[in-house]
């Protein structure tokens, strides 16, 4: 595999990756001019249901670089139940149209995430059995003259840093991923309930994870002992409390960079507990994604 941006830490992760619909497009528009450089597809195959949205984008990405919209086909395959418990095998649900002619085409799958490489070994080899069957197809209607073999490609968001099935070589000249990340839980905006929610926890998340400490425009970091009970006034500190007020009422302003009291843009976060003391991100993230009814004092220095 050849990575399309600068790989992330490759040790093994703990808990929830939440990522924001920026990260997505981002990474997609980032990655998105090699594939055509290299690959050059013609036609983009999603993976229901995780390729459907990075396919989307990924059409707009090539129309803004050539000025074409390429076709999207979808084929469905399931690996993990209702439950998010894997299956012994992957379920092939949905194939292409027998109405798309596939002679000739750069296809490239795209999917999410490649965890294990289950789901896109099964496609790979889907795929390539279905080119087959397409050329017997035209050899005996007596058109195999006309018939050009297609290209195969792969293109996923996120690489995850773990051991993987095999998948057929013939892809790998063509194996395109916009990021590697350590072995951790994935969610996306498209898995969100609370989409404002989710948005505030990716974006707290990366600035833990880069490392970026954040303050209010120049404004000091907040001191251990100050009062979780409500807004500073402005010109102080400014905090998002996640119980007092509550997260939620607050969340759309700060998502999208609108100021209130001093507020900016949610671009980092350092979490507290009620005495001060630092929390874990991935615990308050699951706190308050469970969206319990009590919250734990807490807050996110913006």
């Amino acid at each position: 595999m050849s990575s399309l941006l600068v790989s992330s830490s490759q040790s093994e992760g703990s808990g929830k990756r939440y990522f924001s619909w920026a990260d997505i497009q981002k990474s997609i528009q980032q990655s998105s001019t090699r594939v055509m450089n290299e690959f050059k597809p013609t036609v983009l195959v999603a993976i229901t249901g995780g390729g459907m949205v990075p396919a989307r984008i990924l059409r707009t990405c090539v129309k803004a670089k050539t000025g074409k919209n390429l076709p999207i086909q979808c084929i469905g395959l399931v690996l993990y139940d209702d439950d998010d418990v894997m299956q012994k095998q992957v379920q092939r649900t949905q194939w292409l149209s027998p109405d798309f002619d596939i002679s000739g085409h750069n296809v490239l799958l795209v999917d999410e995430v490649d965890d294990s490489r289950t789901t896109l070994a099964f496609a790979v080899d889907e795929m390539l059995r279905y080119f087959q069957e397409m050329r017997d197809q035209a050899e005996a209607s007596g058109k195999g003259a006309a018939w050009k073999q297609p290209n195969l490609g792969v293109y996923v968001i996120h690489n995850k840093l773990r051991d993987k099935v095999p998948m057929s070589n013939v892809v790998y000249p063509h194996n395109y991923f916009a990021q590697d990340l350590p072995n951790r839980w994935h969610v996306y905006p498209w898995d969100a309930l609370d989409i404002d929610l989710h948005e505030v926890l990716a974006k707290a998340q990366n600035a833990q994870e880069n490392g970026v400490p954040i303050f209010g425009n120049g404004m000091q970091r907040r001191p251990s002992n100050a009062s979780l009970t409500g807004l500073p006034p402005t010109g102080s500190p400014t905090y998002l409390s996640l119980g007092s007020p509550t997260l939620k009422g607050f969340a759309s302003s700060l998502t999208h960079g609108s100021p209130a009291g001093g507020m900016g843009v949610l671009r980092g976060a350092s979490c507290m507990s009620k005495n001060g003391s630092h929390a874990s991100l991935n615990t308050m993230a699951e706190e308050v994604s469970n969206l319990a009814s009590s919250f734990k004092e807490a807050s996110l220095l913006v």
